[in-house]
């Protein structure tokens, strides 16, 4: 199948859904799929199982979160594709609106995703410090010596 033939698909789909919802859903509301059109129409290994997998919450450690994934879908398979299109899977709530933010068909491969990902969850990464990052450090004008010490 190439790529006009799919895109003929989509546009039908959309166009069935358009119709028979009235203006109250579209397509793109139900339908709306960041992940890129070739790896949407690539077809699962037969007898395909998806491992179980935590959900990621938010609030944890997202390198965690991917070495988990990542790891998982390495004993059943090392293709991209498939961990594109189960990454979401995993995600809920606004970890998932987060992800259905992105263009229409617009991620692969699963490097991007996992760039993306770490970037925006990055506020829950532990950074480390080194002694001579302290040595860069310095006290503001008219800040008081606990804020500096805390900071």
């Amino acid at each position: 199948m190439i790529l006009d033939d799919i895109l003929k698909i989509f546009h039908n789909k959309e166009s069935r859904i358009n119709n028979q919802s009235k203006g109250t859903l579209s397509y793109q509301s139900i339908c709306h799929e960041p992940i890129n059109l070739m790896v949407l129409v690539k077809q699962f290994p037969y007898k395909f199982e998806v491992p179980q997998i935590e959900n990621f919450k938010g609030k944890e450690y997202p390198r965690d979160h991917l070495r988990q994934f990542k790891y998982s879908y390495y004993l059943i398979s090392n293709d991209d594709v498939l961990m594109i299109r189960k990454f979401s899977m995993t995600l809920k709530g606004h970890d998932l609106d987060w992800y259905n933010n992105f263009p229409q068909h617009s991620i692969y491969p699963f490097e991007q995703l996992e760039s993306l990902f770490l970037d925006h969850f990055s506020i829950n990464i532990i950074k480390i410090s080194y002694i001579i990052d302290l040595t860069r450090i310095s006290q503001h004008d008219n800040e008081f010596i606990n804020d500096y010490v805390i900071r």
